[in-house]
């Protein structure tokens, strides 16, 4: 890989790790009284009294809870890289490499994760199979209520079947978390943990692990995390966080796509996690021609690589 020389001294990785930290704990606080502020004064203070409760079990709220969402997104995952970069005194798009795409490269990232959504599949069920021992009965009935609460919480913010909720879903679900979780964790800590590590193998599988575990859908965990090391790769082979983001993004829009098109047909959401199960055939191809695609990606942008460190 070609070493591409800093023209600033940054601080120590550690300083950056703990700075990144404290920029997003006080952007999620900041962002969060914005949201509460913003939602009161259009639903009023009723909107304050039924945040944990009401709101969560009716759709009354349902628009105040998306914008509270979105605030929370931006505060959480997006405040934090972006003061870190301007803290070093480098642009937001140099110290994170959001570059130019090529239509074709684009397509190359469609093309890994439509071949790839077999094998996704198939980690997903074999995920919610997993039965822990008996002495962690406690830890396994909370990880089943987690997964209870974020389900739930998912289904309600694809609530929608107009353009309108549709285009506010995309905006929510796809563009938002895309930008924001890529820049926190692609770009961010994958930047901070390689300076640690040396090792970007170890870092990307490190960070993909923080990824999906930040998520506390531990019946999802290892297909996310696979989603994570996709981003993470697709990063470092191109040097060009944007097509960690387009990834992302095509992930979380065909979910949001495929919820809105069930509501217009009158299917329950509940049917997104039931399982398709393949041929045993399927899974082999869909993993070949993945493997296939990742190198063919990495060939073509190799002569963009430069040091994510």
């Amino acid at each position: 890989m070609n070493q591409i020389q800093h023209k600033y001294e940054e601080n120590k990785a550690y300083t950056q790790f703990f700075m990144l930290i404290g920029y997003s704990v006080l952007g999620i606080i900041i962002c969060s009284i914005l949201a509460l502020i913003f939602c009161t004064a259009i639903y009023g203070l009723d909107f304050l009294t039924s945040f944990d409760s009401e709101m969560i079990q009716s759709s009354k709220y349902l628009n105040g809870f998306k914008i509270f969402q979105i605030f929370s997104s931006i505060g959480l995952f997006l405040v934090g890289p972006i003061w870190l970069a301007y803290a070093e005194g480098r642009n937001v798009f140099d110290f994170y490499s959001i570059k130019k795409t090529s239509l074709k490269i684009i397509l190359i990232v469609f093309c890994i994760l439509f071949f790839g959504a077999p094998m996704m599949e198939l980690l997903s069920n074999l995920n919610q199979k997993i039965i822990l021992p008996d002495f962690l009965q406690g830890l396994e009935n909370w990880m089943k209520m987690q997964e209870d609460d974020a389900e739930k919480l998912t289904l309600l913010l694809l609530k929608g079947d107009t353009f309108l909720d549709l285009g506010i879903n995309l905006f929510m679900i796809a563009l938002i978390p895309a930008i924001c979780e890529e820049l926190m964790f692609r770009g961010a800590l994958q930047h901070v943990f390689n300076r640690v590590f040396k090792n970007k193998h170890l870092t990307i599988w490190l960070v993909s692990v923080i990824f999906s575990a930040i998520h506390f859908q531990f019946y999802g965990f290892f297909p996310r995390l696979l989603l994570g090391v996709c981003f993470g790769y697709l990063y470092h082979w191109s040097g060009n966080i944007s097509y960690a983001i387009v990834a992302h993004f095509i992930n979380n829009a065909f979910v949001t796509l495929l919820a809105w098109k069930m509501q217009k047909e009158n299917i329950s959401l509940t049917e997104l996690d039931k399982p398709i199960n393949f041929e045993w055939y399927y899974y082999v191809i869909s993993l070949i021609f993945t493997l296939l695609l990742f190198y063919y990606f990495k060939i073509k942008t190799k002569h963009h690589d430069t040091k994510l460190d």
